[in-house]
């Protein structure tokens, strides 16, 4: 069975859910909805629906796109340059598969929780090449599955932060990517738990940039892997747990070096210039040229090529 709405334009508000204080039951999509290329000119709510299968790719919200408290029991496929430009609300909700590849946030982002219940992505996450306007939340969201932000452009804060004492952290579960990433303004990823491999390495030459500061207080790690990582402001890891780092190559600001705001966790073994080993102080111009201090190379080496074994590619990305 198959709901068909590819290439519709919804020239009024669309409701397929229940309103914040009503207690109608979303509506429930069986099979395949297909929203392909659809326009919504005011806005879409689906709000405590479900869906087997749904592909909104190629579509544009004008409005506020609601999917709060969501099922989607199949993948949900919002990629390939859909856009949304006002606020996209999916706290909540459970993903089977996510797939946001290539999405264009315009507004105000949430995936995080909706009333007690979280966002939870039991298979991959996919956000690579997605732009985030504004803020977005990803506060105490429960990742089972791979998350991916490959080449991710966060041009205002993003918070991951975990939740308070009657709050569940936000957990990834599966290996989280934040390879190539951009991080415009500050990341907050304060007592998130990651149980696998963390990696903010570089990807296809291009390194992940923290330029406005970055704060892991209290967060808990297995492996985390900064090759590369560029730290332009302040950068916190007091009170984490980590198991196993590496910060070969990453460069961090020479004029933050006495003003204690880089700081590592006790975990962290830094060397007599106060950095983790192959870390290195640099100096960040306004032209974004960097250059690094009493480096012990002559040249700065050439970024290395991290794709990893056994990954198949879409366009620029892993799928």
């Amino acid at each position: 069975m198959e709901a068909n709405f590819s290439g519709a334009n919804f020239k009024q508000k669309a409701e397929f859910g229940a309103a914040s204080t009503g207690k109608i039951e979303g509506a429930s999509f069986e099979g395949n909805a297909n929203f392909k290329n659809t326009r919504f000119e005011e806005s879409a709510i689906f709000n405590h629906s479900s869906f087997d299968k749904v592909d909104f790719q190629r579509s544009l919200f004008m409005g506020n796109a609601l999917f709060q408290n969501v099922n989607f029991a199949g993948r949900a496929n919002f990629g390939n340059r859909t856009v949304f430009k006002n606020k996209a609300h999916f706290n909540g909700s459970t993903f089977d598969a996510a797939r946001f590849k290539d999405a264009i946030f315009e507004g105000h982002v949430n995936f995080g929780r909706y009333d007690k219940s979280r966002t939870t992505f039991v298979n991959t996450g996919n956000f690579s090449g997605a732009r985030f306007d504004k803020k977005v939340t990803f506060q105490c969201a429960l990742f089972y599955g791979e998350a991916k932000f490959y080449k991710t452009i966060f041009k205002d804060e993003v918070n991951f932060q975990g939740g308070n004492r009657n709050e569940s952290a936000t957990t990834f579960k599966g290996k989280a990517y934040f390879c190539s990433t951009n991080f415009r303004k500050y990341a907050n990823f304060k007592n998130v738990v990651f149980e696998s491999e963390v990696s903010f390495d570089t990807y296809r030459n291009n390194p992940t940039i923290f330029e406005e500061g970055v704060g892991f207080q209290e967060a808990n790690f297995t492996r985390c892997d900064y090759h590369y990582c560029i730290f332009k402001k302040r950068a916190d890891w007091r009170g984490a747990v980590v198991t196993s780092s590496n910060f070969r190559h990453a460069l961090f600001n020479i004029k933050l070096a006495k003003k204690g705001r880089i700081v590592f966790s006790k975990h962290t073994e830094v060397g007599s210039n106060g950095l983790p080993e192959g870390a290195e102080w640099a100096e960040f111009e306004p032209t974004e040229h960097l250059t690094p201090v009493k480096s012990s190379e002559q040249n700065r080496p050439q970024l290395s090529n991290t794709s990893r074994k056994h990954e198949h590619y879409y366009g620029d990305y892993p799928l």
